[in-house]
């Protein structure tokens, strides 16, 4: 007698629930081979037509190879192990503005692409609307063991809530500073290195006046970057200290042009850019004031390596190795899934663009 078609459905889930459950869990490991289609159907009690369906769903979900004559095995790198969720908050083309931070962590994602060895699949959270269709792609690859781990580009306080942050068995890390409301490992860059490395240049160079251009989530920074110039015998003023939004590239460029059109012995004779998206508006506010590098100034803005936008004139950078981001974050996701020892908060120093580690592996 023919089974209804709603007993197939769901023979067939179970069947690729419970041998998805017996690789993610090590009891098939990678490589084996499975037994034939016959002592499987007659293990799960079901016919041959719904055991291929679940097979076939299976090795669409990247967990079997079907080799014919040979059989049906575990994949080599099944995707828990080895395919990591880069999660953004939006995506790029719905978005008013995507930060440079994001441009560069995808492109970096792309290159450590391994084929059949290591992926880095790109999802959007889409600021954690459940109904989405990205947002529900990624939840359906969370529950499905499809990744070996999220990682989050962005703050995930607004996800608390999200079935995201509660599926249990999958490894989370976040790019950001440490949020008490959210106990997920994090991946911070270091701020005071960053403002060290800076500074330490603009002072090598004898500059003695001190500009700074940051944006809105930097300004509880002041304080400590006024303090780090003070210890070098550099000055600065309230009104060469300047938040700018993000996107602005009008005001950004008029703020610059207004901060160096002056006098050059009362004018800032230094610039620390601390957000590389601020760059272009400031390169534009410099050449409309007249003034070049390292003539009149000198020029210290952040990067995220390996990019660095093109300039009309010399910028030295200083910024943080989105490789060694990428890599740490999957370090902390192996060794969460392997239940090794992993830290809860990883800062990553700076680094300026004469390390030998800036360029490592680009391209490949």
């Amino acid at each position: 007698m023919e089974r209804p078609a709603t007993d197939i459905l769901a023979t067939k889930a179970a069947i690729r629930s419970h041998i998805r459950g017996e690789i993610v869990e090590g009891k098939l490991a990678p490589g084996v081979k499975l037994p034939s289609r016959r002592v499987l159907a007659k293990q799960f009690r079901t016919t041959l037509v719904t055991l291929q369906r679940a097979m076939d769903a299976l090795a669409g979900d990247g967990f079997l190879d079907a080799r014919g004559p040979a059989g049906t095995f575990v994949v080599d790198n099944p995707p828990h192990l080895c395919r990591y969720g880069v999660v953004f908050a939006r995506q790029e083309s719905s978005a008013e503005f995507w930060p440079r931070f994001w441009h560069v962590v995808r492109d970096e994602a792309g290159r450590l692409h391994r084929p059949n060895e290591r992926e880095l699949a790109i999802f959007y959270d889409d600021g954690g609307h459940t109904d989405s269709a990205e947002y529900q792609r990624l939840l359906s690859d969370v529950e499905r063991h499809r990744v070996a781990g999220l990682i989050f580009t962005h703050d995930v306080v607004g996800l608390a809530s999200s079935p995201l942050l509660k599926v249990p068995g999958i490894p989370r890390v976040a790019m950001m500073e440490p949020a008490a409301s959210v106990a997920i490992p994090a991946v911070a860059m270091e701020v005071e290195s960053f403002v060290r490395l800076s500074l330490d240049y603009l002072a090598s160079r004898g500059r003695k006046r001190l500009a700074i251009l940051c944006v809105a989530n930097q300004l509880g920074q002041r304080e400590a970057v006024l303090a780090a110039a003070a210890a070098r015998q550099m000055i600065t003023r309230p009104y060469w200290v300047h938040e700018l939004p993000l996107p602005a590239e009008r005001v950004s460029q008029s703020v610059v042009h207004l901060l160096f059109s002056g006098e050059a012995c009362v004018r800032p004779d230094a610039l620390l850019i601390m957000d590389d998206n601020l760059v272009p508006a400031a390169m534009k506010g410099l050449v409309a004031a007249g003034v070049s590098a390292p003539a009149d100034l000198d020029v210290v803005a952040h990067a995220n390596f390996p990019e660095m936008l093109p300039t009309p004139f010399p910028v030295w950078r200083v910024g943080f190795s989105i490789r060694q981001v990428l890599n740490t974050c999957m370090d902390s996701i192996d060794r969460q899934r392997r239940g090794a020892a992993f830290a809860m908060v990883t800062r990553l120093p700076a680094i300026s663009q004469d390390d030998e580690d800036v360029f490592e592996g680009f391209g490949t």
